[in-house]
């Protein structure tokens, strides 16, 4: 990490920030892989997530609650956005973080013995409360328009849904952080 000091001129021209503190720092972005061997318990996977603001918020609640790998789908937002990174609160430079294909990634799930939930609101899925969850799991999670691929979905080992009383969708940083608590305790 290197760290300069900048005019506050010079700062204001290229800090999105409305008032910036005056100070820039250059750092190495991780090189980030998922394990050979899985040896956590819980995972998160995202598909097509693009609100940087939702993939921040969901790193955060997956560090809260212990998750171990996130996988993100290339057209999830860049985890380096400052909305992102901002958003986690300093949480994604305590998880391994990935970005590659999610057909390949849960195919090196299953190997592992990891059962692979999507979250879906179609007919096929089970309430979230009726889940006994399994010591290792990974949860998808989806496109704030679209939801999960179809084909993730047949894919995984069971869709799930949130039981509510008035709509039938909720932002998937709130979808995400009741799942994640529900299904890690």
């Amino acid at each position: 990490v290197r760290a300069v000091q900048g005019p506050a001129d010079v700062m204001r021209s290229i800090s999105p920030m409305e008032t910036p503190q005056g100070a820039l720092f250059t750092v190495r972005l991780p090189d980030t892989a998922l394990p050979e061997t899985l040896t956590g318990a819980h995972y998160l996977v995202l598909d097509g997530v693009q609100d940087p603001g939702n993939v921040g918020t969901i790193l955060r609640t997956a560090h809260a609650f212990g998750f171990d790998d996130v996988i993100l789908s290339p057209g999830c937002a860049d985890l380096y956005n400052e909305k992102v990174i901002r958003s986690t609160q300093g949480a994604l430079f305590h998880m391994n973080c990935v970005q590659r294909g999610l057909r390949e990634a849960m195919d090196e799930l299953r190997k592992q013995d990891v059962r692979i939930y999507a979250t879906a609101l179609h007919h096929d899925a089970i309430p979230l409360s009726q889940l006994h969850a399994p010591s290792r799991f990974a949860l998808i999670f989806g496109n704030e328009g679209q939801g999960v691929e179809e084909a993730l979905i047949a894919a995984s080992d069971a869709a799930l849904y949130i039981e509510m009383a008035q709509f039938e969708s909720l932002n998937v940083a709130v979808a995400a952080a009741i799942c994640m608590y529900t299904m890690s305790h």
